[in-house]
């Protein structure tokens, strides 16, 4: 896997500092890991947009570059949080890692195949979007795919099943469903019994007795 440089800066910390940064034009995050203390830093927003549309997205290698720095700490995104409304980055934690030693962290999976099983009359139920892997950070893979184009209604595939590339060790629970294939629902209209349809269209043919208001009781107290 390649590893991409992302230059980070330092930063001041505090709740107002961390709102004047986003509005700047900068991501707040923090560095941590590799026997060092963690440090506070910042990382422009469109480099940062770049680097999680490329390649592995939050997956990446990244080298930590920064000024006067002679060995870049390599590092990984471990915790990323995203503005549920807006989509802007608010804050990242970067934990600095070790090429050589294996760590644990989620891949997506992709399904193949979901048209040949719509044209059998399938409906694909995806229920599990990510797995938990442990390999060593140069063989992280982009993405797991599910292959489900043979499958038939009642079937489908666990965690267990996927395929994992050579040095990956799967974490999630090998039972785990990650798709199933179902029937599509039918929806059955209830047909009205007889003597229910022949009250219904009788009171439909029956007009509304309309009502009597009887005013001469009221007239003859308002006389009064």
């Amino acid at each position: 896997m390649q590893i991409i440089g992302l230059e980070v800066e330092p930063r001041q910390t505090g709740k107002g500092l961390v709102h004047s940064l986003r509005r700047s034009g900068y991501v707040p995050a923090v560095v941590y890991g590799g026997g060092r203390a963690a440090t506070a830093v910042k990382v422009k927003t469109r480099d940062f947009q770049k680097v999680m549309a490329t390649g592995s997205g939050r997956n990446n290698l990244l080298r930590l570059e920064s000024a006067g720095a002679a060995n870049p700490p390599t590092a990984v995104i471990k915790e990323l949080q995203v503005d549920p409304v807006s989509g802007n980055y608010l804050h990242v934690d970067f934990q600095e890692i070790d090429l050589t030693e294996k760590l644990h962290t989620t891949v997506p999976v992709t399904l193949v195949g979901e048209h040949a099983v719509e044209s059998r009359g399938g409906v694909v139920q995806h229920q599990l979007w990510e797995i938990e892997i442990e390999c060593l950070p140069t063989q992280i893979p982009d993405h797991i795919r599910a292959d489900i184009g043979k499958l038939d209604i009642g079937d489908s595939i666990t965690a267990g099943q996927l395929p994992l590339p050579e040095g990956v060790t799967l974490v999630s629970e090998a039972d785990e469903v990650i798709v199933s294939i179902v029937a599509p629902k039918r929806t059955v209209e209830e047909e009205p019994a007889a003597g229910e349809a022949a009250g219904t269209a009788g009171a439909a043919a029956t007009p509304a007795e309309p009502e009597v208001v009887k005013k001469g009781k009221k007239e003859e107290e308002e006389k009064d």
